[in-house]
């Protein structure tokens, strides 16, 4: 994965350094490293404009019409944005896929 998004960089990572993915989950959920968020996306999706239209796609499919991602962490721009319902939604999304996950492990 290469990094492009220098603007986010907040850990301490250097160019070569190896991570597993529940590490790189962590450093962007307990200590807010957004460049994290960063790496996750382009692994994902290969950049991350391109994970962020994968989410924008997502917000819309679930009723999040409020809401647009111009990038993975949040730091802040103007285009990008959300309402409080449109939270609740993805919320509720997460939690209900959560909870499908659970009862199929029974």
């Amino acid at each position: 994965v290469t990094f492009d998004d220098w603007d986010a960089m907040a850990s301490d990572l250097v160019g070569g350094c190896s991570l597993t993915v529940k590490n790189l989950l962590y450093g962007l959920m307990i200590t807010s490293y957004n460049d994290c968020g960063v790496i996750l996306a382009e692994l994902i999706a290969g950049s991350e404009s391109a994970f962020c239209d994968m989410m924008n796609e997502k917000a819309k499919e679930i009723g999040a019409t409020n809401t647009h991602f111009v990038n993975c962490h949040g730091l802040h721009d103007d285009d990008h944005y959300t309402t409080a319902y449109d939270l609740y939604l993805m919320i509720h999304m997460i939690s209900h896929t959560r909870m499908q996950t659970a009862m199929n492990r029974w």
